[in-house]
């Protein structure tokens, strides 16, 4: 049977040992069809093109359970406007951004706290490494709003949100996060799908460097912001076992 791996999160910083009862059906079920299941919708370019990148369109195990000796673990999220969007900037909210790893060695899951504030930068479509924007962020307690806009892919993370992670002992990784669209936007035709993903990197203070300093854990399927909360997850445990919980 697999532990539950959405504990409340204790109000500490850095990691805090899980126990133990069972996985909530509803966990297991988003987490396998986020990583199984197409994406909701085809993310396109700015020129209707569908996107060249493969986790654009269903999710995926990238380096999974093994970083190849990177200490670091940082969850992320995109954000890209869906074929049936009519507006060119809406306003999205995300919270309760939550990371776990199962430990190899003793089988137990820790939970990391991440940190409410969010940071990030708008994106060309063909994700080139190159700013077109700055994210216009605003936080209040444990919800982040941020602009998203037609025109660009909108790519963030949580603030000084890198955990150290011992890359010898990782047995698992599932991450999650809730985010909504503004309802007025949403009644004024915005359509925008968002993912969530996790990287590894080399060590704390490393930058980007074309996928050297760093590389996916996994990421998980885009879906429909909507106006009620969802939840946005990733997951590099066996689909076999997430199976077996969501019968």
């Amino acid at each position: 049977m697999i532990t539950t791996l959405f504990l409340p999160f204790l109000l500490s910083s850095g990691w805090v040992a899980a126990s133990a009862p069972e996985m909530p059906r509803e966990v297991a079920c988003t987490a396998l069809t986020d990583m199984t299941a197409p994406s909701e919708a085809e993310a396109r370019d700015g020129q209707g093109k569908r996107m060249k990148f493969d986790w654009f369109h269903h999710g995926r195990v990238g380096m999974g359970n093994d970083p190849s000796g990177f200490t670091q673990i940082l969850p992320w999220s995109t954000v890209v406007a869906a074929p049936d969007n009519r507006l060119a900037t809406a306003r999205i909210e995300v919270r309760n951004a939550r990371l776990m790893i199962q430990s190899r060695k003793t089988g137990r899951w820790s939970s990391a706290l991440l940190p409410t504030e969010w940071t990030g930068t708008n994106l060309p479509h063909q994700l080139a490494n190159r700013r077109v924007s700055d994210l216009e962020l605003e936080h209040s307690g444990a919800v982040s709003s941020l602009s998203v806009h037609s025109s660009s892919v909108a790519h963030f993370w949580p603030r000084n949100g890198r955990r150290n992670i011992d890359p010898d002992d990782i047995g698992a990784v599932l991450i999650s996060v809730e985010a909504r669209m503004d309802s007025r936007d949403y009644e004024r035709g915005g359509r925008y799908l968002m993912n969530f993903a996790a990287d590894y990197w080399r060590d704390r203070r490393a930058k980007w460097d074309n996928l050297k300093s760093n590389n996916d854990v996994g990421i998980g399927r885009m879906k429909y912001l909507t106006p009620k909360w969802r939840s946005f997850t990733m997951t590099t445990l066996p689909l076999a076992s997430l199976a077996r919980e969501c019968r």
